[in-house]
């Protein structure tokens, strides 16, 4: 028997005194369990001291760099560990070397909580709508998308549509340089911070169609260079601080579609364009307008204003006002017939108590007389009947 000969054979089984427990014989064929430890890797960590370490900590604050997750501590981190060749030739320059913190900590902001998570592995170019820019590459800041400089010197960031999330960090105050800073149409969260409104440089601002929230701050009155400023379609709340009178380049003006409240302060009187139209506004319209030279186009629409219109917005703008949107407030009284005279002329006072002249129908050109492009009116309260079809004025 096979068996019987391998049991004579393993000399334990000749001796049978050496042992008192049952002999297990193992097939020489089946191979063992292999034994595996779990590898532990450890994380490379940035060093907590150097240059970069005291730059980052002078700007940003020791509670930023304690969160291993905020913008601040990835932005240290990258310099650190990912841009090392880069920024080692820059360490002496100390104006650089902020501008390149500050945009990677924008970079990083510009991500929601969950994907700054994601960006803190091995490729952080990948992330973003800026996940086919050149950002966070080891070239010079001033070539990556959208930014432009003036003797090295950060002067436009223009990230128009380019899908950001997360919110505006503190870092972009840094840039001190910047005079266009165009951010609109993105998802940005969070309030305007504080530190923004130290851009004194900036003339041109749009965060238009995003979703910030929060209120504009009275420090809004240092940008006195800035001469477009858009915020709208967003979720501000809020009054308008006074302090927008010391804005003294302001020509363009946008706050449509927010969530703003309180009266219509005093704007500088060289304004052009000033949209106010969809949000909570209340009071009597500002006569202040009726003496505006400039005053081309002034939507005050679907607020809650209330009273008559003033017979100087007839005037307004020097006879060059072009659209004049008052529809859907709490308005009464009849539209002035100081509007003759000008020349191009869209007028909307629909959703509100407002009785329309027939000579404001007849405005034209050929008669010297200006000529009425658009005229939004209820017809109830418009003698324009030949401009009348059914419920709606033309």
């Amino acid at each position: 028997d096979p068996v019987a000969e391998d049991e004579a054979e393993d000399p334990v089984a000749e001796d049978e005194d050496t042992t008192d427990e049952d002999t297990t014989v193992v097939d020489p064929e089946e191979p063992e369990d292999e034994v595996t430890e779990d590898v532990v890797v450890e994380e490379n960590l940035p060093e907590m001291s150097g240059t970069i370490y005291d730059l980052v900590l002078s700007t940003s604050g020791d509670k930023a760099l304690e969160d291993t997750s905020s913008p601040t501590y990835l932005a240290f981190k990258w310099m650190s560990l990912e841009d090392t060749s880069y920024t080692t030739s820059i360490l002496s320059n100390e104006n650089e070397l902020i501008t390149r913190y500050s945009l990677a900590a924008t970079y990083y902001a510009f991500l929601d909580r969950t994907r700054r998570l994601e960006a803190d592995g091995t490729d952080v170019s990948r992330h973003l709508n800026m996940l086919k820019s050149n950002w966070m590459s080891d070239i010079d800041h001033c070539k990556w998308h959208g930014i432009k400089c003036k003797n090295g010197c950060v002067t436009e960031m223009t990230l128009h549509k380019y899908g950001l999330t997360g919110s505006i960090p503190d870092e972009l105050s840094q840039l001190t340089c910047l005079e266009v800073l165009n951010l609109g149409s993105n998802k940005l969260e969070g309030s305007i911070p504080d530190s923004f409104y130290t851009l004194s440089n900036l003339e041109k601002l749009y965060l238009n169609d995003n979703k910030l929230s929060g209120s504009i701050s009275n420090d809004v009155g240092a940008l006195t260079n800035l001469e477009n400023m858009y915020l709208g379609e967003n979720k501000l709340s809020g009054s308008i601080p006074d302090t927008v009178t010391n804005m003294k380049s302001l020509i363009y003006f946008s706050l449509l579609s927010n969530k703003i409240t309180g009266e219509v302060p005093i704007f500088p009187t060289q304004i052009q364009y000033l949209d106010l139209g969809s949000n909570q506004l209340e009071g009597t319209l500002p006569e202040m307008f009726s003496n505006y030279r400039n005053l081309g186009v002034l939507y005050l629409d679907h607020n809650a204003f209330h009273g008559t219109i003033p017979d100087g917005y007839g005037t307004m703008g020097n006879k060059k006002l072009q659209t004049l949107y008052l529809n859907n407030n709490t308005l009464t009284g009849t539209l002035p017939l100081t509007f003759g005279g000008i020349w191009i002329l869209s007028i909307r006072t629909e959703g509100n108590d407002i009785t329309i002249n027939d000579k404001t129908c007849k405005l034209l050109v050929l008669t010297g007389n200006g000529e009425l492009l658009e005229l939004g009116a209820d017809c109830g309260k418009c003698d324009c009947e030949d401009l009348c079809d059914g419920d709606k004025c033309y």
